[in-house]
């Protein structure tokens, strides 16, 4: 369908729906098309419509039709976001392509105060070349938007020369302060490897803040450092002043000298101060929030999207799980009646990376039956399964559960204590299925159900105390193949 529907509006603004709609995503089938020369012609007749840009336009979609990158970045100002997670071979295309080479590095300054992760700025290191390099660290600067993190991630030979030059002493005192403090958490790590830089830095921070620090940054001289920015913050307030302070909070939260409290509350302080507008990108505020004990209520006033996944409501996270996890759908939908339920349901399905959503159990005697519903009646009736059967179908029922939003009585969450971690779990359940923790690790990993949810989350989502749960019946037939098979 993808490859042949006619091109006009109404037809492009239907697959734009279909390709953002929550659940299951189903862009990869679009995006891994390679349109022919015609159908490519027709396509930039839209490419001005910015809201096609993060969906039919999409970076996954240019790099698997280099022609229409070019004519959609030279011919329009490119929407669909750079600075969020895309696979590596798609920036060393942006960033090698010499068509569009610089367009993509302007599009990055347009989007920084958007931009979700760093990978971009590794990449640059990784695929670019150190002018590339220099004119980006250049750039951001001119427009306020160096932080010290953007400094680490441009970690190439020419750095070193460029932070020596950007430590002059010909600027203004409050902005020769902010530019020692930026070099000064760029490098501390010591990942730039000069010590000349180094002893230079220490030196201007004596100088410009009065506050001596050799060899380590710790919690006092951390916490003399944020007042004496928050001093010199006024009437030089942006996102890369800000953004300084941050990245302290930040330094300051690794740090074991008692001030947890202190930072916590320094945090609150900075991102309710930056918030409106927005002075900080995602990629800081989540930063700052990913390691503090906080409550969603806490933070209400921030979008979804400056927040870590475990300041989301449960339900968007299963969303974004739905989209970015295991689930796939798959070309052939068909299992027929003659094959082994154990092929299909442990080889096929439940130890597969991949979860297939769309296929159906067909027999001559009924209706094809869902095969998410073959698997919740494997699960209902997992008592009557040899152990190996029963351990792979109450895990591998798990991340179907999830999708459907069904709840079930599973073993796995009887007697579970309040506040599991995931290593508290993986024990735990190994010894009620007789399974091992690695393979446990292994399978919620690769599914990633670990990096979406707690086990408390899971719990809440999937397991019911109910032996009658409504919302799943056991279908006969299957209930005769299991008694048959004996699995």
């Amino acid at each position: 369908m993808f490859a042949t529907f006619i091109i006009d509006m109404d037809n492009l603004q239907m697959v734009h729906l279909m390709l953002t709609a929550p659940g299951i995503n189903i862009q990869r089938f679009f995006e891994s098309i390679t349109e022919p020369p015609d159908r490519s012609a027709q396509f930039l007749h839209y490419v001005r419509y910015k809201r096609f840009h993060h969906s039919i336009f999409s970076l996954t979609k240019l790099f698997n039709n280099a022609e229409l990158a070019h004519a959609l970045f030279l011919s329009a100002q490119y929407d669909g976001n750079l600075l969020i997670n895309h696979p590596p071979a798609i920036f060393r295309f942006l960033l090698r392509d010499p068509n569009i080479q610089q367009v993509v590095l302007l599009t990055v300054l347009r989007q920084i105060k958007q931009m979700e992760n760093l990978e971009f700025f590794e990449s640059l290191c990784q695929y670019g070349n150190t002018r590339l390099v220099a004119w980006m660290f250049e750039a951001l600067h001119e427009q306020m938007d160096l932080t010290p993190m953007i400094m680490r991630a441009l970690k190439s030979p020419p750095m070193v020369s460029l932070m020596t030059n950007y430590l002059t002493d010909h600027v203004p005192l409050v902005e020769r302060r902010f530019r020692v403090a930026n070099t000064l958490l760029a490098i501390h790590d010591g990942i730039f490897e000069s010590r000349p830089l180094l002893e230079r830095v220490w030196s201007k921070v004596e100088n410009v803040f009065g506050i001596g620090i050799r060899d380590n940054l710790d919690f006092e001289a951390s916490r003399s450092l944020f007042y004496a920015l928050l001093e010199s913050i006024v009437g030089f307030e942006n996102c890369h002043s800000w953004g300084v302070v941050a990245a302290l909070l930040l330094h300051a939260q690794t740090l074991n000298d008692g001030g947890s409290g202190w930072t916590l509350e320094c945090t609150k302080w900075l991102l309710y101060r930056t918030s409106n507008p927005s002075l900080l990108p995602p990629y800081l505020t989540r930063s700052l929030l990913q390691r503090l004990s906080i409550t969603p209520a806490e933070v209400s006033y921030l979008s979804g999207k400056y927040l870590p996944l475990y300041l989301l409501p449960l339900e968007e996270r299963r969303l974004l799980w739905l989209r970015n996890g295991p689930l796939r759908v798959f070309s052939s939908n068909r299992l027929s009646h003659g094959s082994s339920w154990q092929r299909c349901l442990i080889l096929q399905i439940v130890n597969c990376i991949d979860v297939p959503t769309n296929i159906c159990y067909y027999s001559f005697t009924r209706p094809p039956l869902p095969l998410n519903d073959v698997i919740f009646t494997f699960a209902k009736l997992s008592e009557s399964l040899t152990e190996a059967v029963r351990r792979d179908i109450l895990v591998g029922v798990v991340p179907y559960l999830l999708a459907d939003s069904r709840q079930l009585n599973l073993v796995l969450f009887e007697g579970q204590p309040a506040g599991e971690e995931w290593e508290q779990f993986y024990s735990r359940v190994a010894t009620i299925i007789g399974s091992s923790p690695n393979y446990l690790r292994g399978r919620f990993g690769l599914w990633k159900i670990e990096k979406y949810f707690s086990p408390i989350d899971l719990k809440s989502l999937i397991y019911t105390a109910s032996l009658q749960d409504s919302n799943l019946s056991v279908d006969s037939e299957i209930r005769s193949e299991i008694t048959r098979s004996n699995l």
